[in-house]
Protein backbone atom coordinates (compact mmCIF):
# COMPACT_ATOMS: atom_id res chain seq x y z
CA UNK A 1 0.00 0.00 0.00
CA UNK A 2 2.94 2.19 0.68
CA UNK A 3 4.54 1.43 -2.28
CA UNK A 4 1.28 2.13 -4.71
CA UNK A 5 1.02 5.64 -2.74
CA UNK A 6 4.30 6.33 -3.23
CA UNK A 7 4.30 5.79 -7.05
CA UNK A 8 0.88 7.59 -6.81
CA UNK A 9 2.92 10.79 -5.57
CA UNK A 10 5.69 10.04 -8.31
CA UNK A 11 2.61 10.21 -11.24
CA UNK A 12 1.00 13.57 -9.48
CA UNK A 13 4.53 15.04 -9.16
CA UNK A 14 5.78 14.53 -12.83
CA UNK A 15 1.95 15.63 -13.68
CA UNK A 16 2.32 18.59 -12.02
CA UNK A 17 5.70 18.87 -13.10
CA UNK A 18 4.42 18.39 -16.75
CA UNK A 19 1.79 21.07 -17.02
CA UNK A 20 4.15 24.18 -18.87
CA UNK A 21 2.39 26.70 -20.39
CA UNK A 22 -0.83 24.66 -20.93
CA UNK A 23 -2.18 24.75 -16.66
CA UNK A 24 -5.25 24.03 -17.24
CA UNK A 25 -7.59 25.48 -15.07
CA UNK A 26 -5.27 26.78 -13.03
CA UNK A 27 -5.65 30.68 -12.49
CA UNK A 28 -3.26 33.00 -13.55
CA UNK A 29 -1.48 30.46 -16.46
CA UNK A 30 1.51 28.93 -15.87
CA UNK A 31 3.22 27.98 -12.48
CA UNK A 32 6.27 28.53 -11.26
CA UNK A 33 8.97 25.89 -9.83
CA UNK A 34 7.64 27.31 -6.08
CA UNK A 35 3.93 26.66 -6.76
CA UNK A 36 4.27 23.50 -8.74
CA UNK A 37 6.39 22.60 -5.54
CA UNK A 38 4.02 23.69 -3.26
CA UNK A 39 1.15 21.08 -4.88
CA UNK A 40 3.79 18.04 -4.55
CA UNK A 41 3.90 19.14 -1.29
CA UNK A 42 0.10 19.49 -0.55
CA UNK A 43 -0.16 16.12 -1.73
CA UNK A 44 2.62 14.45 0.01
CA UNK A 45 1.65 15.34 3.21
CA UNK A 46 -1.94 14.53 3.46
CA UNK A 47 -1.86 11.50 2.76
CA UNK A 48 -5.40 10.47 4.34
CA UNK A 49 -6.86 12.81 1.77
CA UNK A 50 -8.66 10.76 -1.37
CA UNK A 51 -8.80 12.72 -4.73
CA UNK A 52 -11.91 13.53 -4.53
CA UNK A 53 -10.90 15.33 -1.03
CA UNK A 54 -8.01 16.93 -2.92
CA UNK A 55 -9.81 18.51 -5.57
CA UNK A 56 -12.27 19.88 -3.15
CA UNK A 57 -8.94 21.36 -1.74
CA UNK A 58 -7.09 21.94 -4.57
CA UNK A 59 -9.32 22.23 -7.77
CA UNK A 60 -6.64 23.24 -10.22
CA UNK A 61 -4.92 19.96 -9.77
CA UNK A 62 -7.81 18.10 -11.20
CA UNK A 63 -10.37 18.13 -14.69
CA UNK A 64 -13.50 20.38 -13.53
CA UNK A 65 -16.01 17.64 -14.00
CA UNK A 66 -14.43 15.36 -11.47
CA UNK A 67 -16.99 15.82 -8.73
CA UNK A 68 -20.05 15.53 -11.24
CA UNK A 69 -18.95 12.43 -13.29
CA UNK A 70 -16.36 10.51 -10.46
CA UNK A 71 -16.93 7.05 -12.97
CA UNK A 72 -15.61 8.51 -15.31
CA UNK A 73 -12.00 8.96 -14.14
CA UNK A 74 -12.95 5.48 -12.30
CA UNK A 75 -13.16 6.70 -9.12
CA UNK A 76 -16.45 6.41 -8.23
CA UNK A 77 -15.76 3.83 -5.08
CA UNK A 78 -13.84 6.90 -2.95
CA UNK A 79 -15.93 9.08 -0.38
CA UNK A 80 -15.98 12.81 -0.28
CA UNK A 81 -15.97 13.39 3.13
CA UNK A 82 -16.12 16.36 4.20
CA UNK A 83 -12.81 17.64 5.97
CA UNK A 84 -12.07 20.82 7.99
CA UNK A 85 -9.13 22.33 6.32
CA UNK A 86 -6.37 23.42 8.07
CA UNK A 87 -4.44 26.90 8.09
CA UNK A 88 -1.55 24.83 6.84
CA UNK A 89 -3.82 23.07 4.30
CA UNK A 90 -5.32 25.84 2.56
CA UNK A 91 -1.83 28.13 2.75
CA UNK A 92 -0.01 25.15 0.72
CA UNK A 93 -2.95 25.24 -1.86
CA UNK A 94 -2.95 28.86 -1.54
CA UNK A 95 0.92 28.97 -2.54
CA UNK A 96 0.38 26.40 -5.84
CA UNK A 97 -2.11 28.40 -7.01
CA UNK A 98 -4.86 25.63 -6.52
CA UNK A 99 -7.83 27.96 -6.80
CA UNK A 100 -10.76 28.60 -4.05
CA UNK A 101 -11.30 25.57 -2.62
CA UNK A 102 -14.66 24.57 -3.33
CA UNK A 103 -17.41 23.64 -0.19
CA UNK A 104 -18.07 19.87 0.13
CA UNK A 105 -22.12 19.79 -0.32
CA UNK A 106 -24.09 19.06 2.70
CA UNK A 107 -24.31 16.10 4.16
CA UNK A 108 -27.63 13.50 3.34
CA UNK A 109 -30.45 14.09 5.77
CA UNK A 110 -30.50 10.43 7.87
CA UNK A 111 -33.87 9.12 6.66
CA UNK A 112 -36.76 9.26 9.68
CA UNK A 113 -37.05 6.73 11.90
CA UNK A 114 -41.28 6.12 12.04
CA UNK A 115 -42.26 6.70 15.54
CA UNK A 116 -43.53 4.12 17.45
CA UNK A 117 -44.92 6.04 20.18
CA UNK A 118 -48.46 6.88 20.89
CA UNK A 119 -49.71 9.84 20.45
CA UNK A 120 -53.00 11.02 22.88
CA UNK A 121 -54.88 13.78 22.22
CA UNK A 122 -57.15 16.11 24.57
CA UNK A 123 -59.98 17.54 24.27
CA UNK A 124 -61.71 20.26 26.34
CA UNK A 125 -64.90 20.66 26.84
CA UNK A 126 -66.36 24.44 26.87
CA UNK A 127 -69.73 25.21 28.91
CA UNK A 128 -72.18 27.74 27.86
CA UNK A 129 -74.74 29.37 29.78
CA UNK A 130 -78.05 29.99 29.25
CA UNK A 131 -80.41 32.66 30.47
Amino acid sequence: MKLFKAISVLALALAIAGCGSDAGPTPGGQLSDAQRQARVQLVKENPALNDLQLAYLCPALYPTDLHSDAKKYKLEKQKATPVKWSSAQLALAANGRCGKPIPFPPAAKPAKAASTASTTSTTTQGTTESK
